[in-house]
């Protein structure tokens, strides 16, 4: 996830919430000049880790951060049951037809949201 600050964070923080030990890591820190102030731009990573650390040696880091980047990624590829229906409402949308059990389904104009304009031919003559 991108974020931004005045102020530069550290590579990682470490923090701990219901009794889970969560480290925070920054990566690609960047200063950005921006009307005579100073921003950084970086990207944020968390991970939970299972075991009571208080640091990270720079081998450690480089390990979490991979690990929460291919956590990251993977997440970012769930697609979702509504990700899904939106999808087909788009399809039916742009097809405007249907055929489904032998009736033909057209609508005269694009759907909406809550729009039943619906009507029905039978295919069988």
């Amino acid at each position: 996830m991108k974020a931004e600050s005045d102020t530069k964070p550290n590579k990682y923080e470490i923090s701990k919430r219901d009794n889970k030990t969560i480290v925070t890591l920054f990566d690609n820190i960047e200063e950005v000049k921006e009307n005579e102030e100073i921003k950084y731009e970086y990207d944020v990573y968390e991970i939970t880790v299972h075991r009571d650390i208080s640091e990270l040696n720079d081998n450690e880091y480089e390990k979490y951060l991979k690990i929460a980047k291919l956590q990251q990624l993977e997440n970012s590829n769930e697609i979702t049951i509504l990700d899904r229906i939106d999808a087909i409402e788009q399809a039916i949308a742009e097809i405007g037809e249907v055929i489904y059990n032998g009736w033909f389904l057209c609508n005269t104009n694009k759907i909406k949201k809550n729009d039943n304009r619906w009507c029905t031919k039978n295919l069988e003559k």
